[in-house]
């Protein structure tokens, strides 16, 4: 069983404020299921800046490469220009993943995933942040 008392809060928050200050997004939508604690896999959204959707495709798979956790993760574009979903893989084994349903699937019936996603959402920051120093840029993405 995992201590949730040695997590770090809100890696989902962490993870697109981390992402703000490289100034590769233009808006995030965290579920709002990951803020309230590791009962729920956690779900991010994301829409990146024009200028920067190779490096950002780039620095996810680098990430995932150097990354230490169990659970596998889905960087998924969606239908929207730019738009990204960042998730746990198993959540695919439900037809609903992205919906409230289907979270509330994987929080009733298997709990520990929920805690181990959670747990390794942060070991994904963690390898995310050891790619590249914090960059801050004086101007903001172009405009979507």
């Amino acid at each position: 069983m995992i201590d949730a008392s040695e997590l770090r809060p809100s890696a989902a928050w962490l993870l697109t404020k981390e992402l703000s200050a490289r100034r590769m997004i233009t808006w995030f939508r965290v579920s709002p299921m990951s803020l309230s604690g590791l009962r729920y896999p956690p779900l991010i959204v994301v829409r990146v800046c024009v200028e920067k959707e190779a490096e950002f495709q780039d620095l996810f798979e680098r990430a995932l490469q150097v990354y230490s956790g169990r659970t596998e993760w889905t960087l998924m574009r969606s239908g929207i220009s730019r738009q990204y979903a960042i998730y746990p893989s198993k959540l695919d084994q439900r037809p609903e993943r992205s919906s409230a349903a289907g979270r509330e699937w994987f929080r009733v019936n298997d709990p520990e995933f929920c805690v181990a996603a959670n747990t390794d959402l942060s070991k994904l920051l963690d390898a995310l942040l050891s790619l590249q120093p914090q960059a801050r840029h004086s101007s903001d993405c172009g405009k979507p």
